[in-house]
């Protein structure tokens, strides 16, 4: 049922105007409360940073409020674009450069993103899945494999 409303004219057509627009307003308010309030998503109370990135071709910081699971020492997210037919943005800017800003709450940390391939990717698709099952849903509506993104902060040094 939810697969054939992912690839309904109608959601695809809605879907990138409200990003666009609700996105810039979440980064507003992630900032302003410091994480509180809207530092989950609706959609299975995942938790949200906001990352960071270089624009591949402006080369200017384009920050997005991401969902996202912790995995030991740093953060797994999911390019699913809201189970668009395309990847988002900011994947394109993280295959041109990986090197990211990630916030949490009020802290902000310089991180390496990496998009993982193979075994790694399963290992870490499974976790992410298992916790957000809507995952499963958004990649049966796709003909795209998600990316899935390991953000590791860099070292203090």
């Amino acid at each position: 049922m939810m697969r054939s409303v992912y690839r309904s004219r109608i959601y695809r057509s809605w879907v990138p105007p409200l990003l666009r627009f609700f996105g810039p307003l979440h980064v507003r308010l992630y900032r302003a409360l410091g994480g509180r309030l809207v530092g989950h998503l609706a959609q299975g109370g995942m938790p949200v940073l906001l990352l960071t990135t270089i624009g591949r071709s402006t080369r200017r910081e384009r920050t997005r409020p991401i969902g996202f699971v912790p995995d030991g020492e740093s953060w797994l997210v999911v390019g699913s674009n809201g189970a668009l037919p395309r990847d988002p943005g900011w994947i394109s800017n993280i295959r041109a450069h990986p090197s990211v800003f990630v916030e949490l709450g009020r802290g902000r940390l310089a991180a390496h993103a990496a998009i993982l391939q193979g075994p790694e990717r399963e290992r870490a698709w499974r976790t992410v899945a298992s916790r957000y099952r809507f995952f499963e849903t958004y990649q049966s509506a796709v003909r795209r494999e998600l990316p899935l993104v390991r953000l590791r902060a860099n070292p203090v040094s």
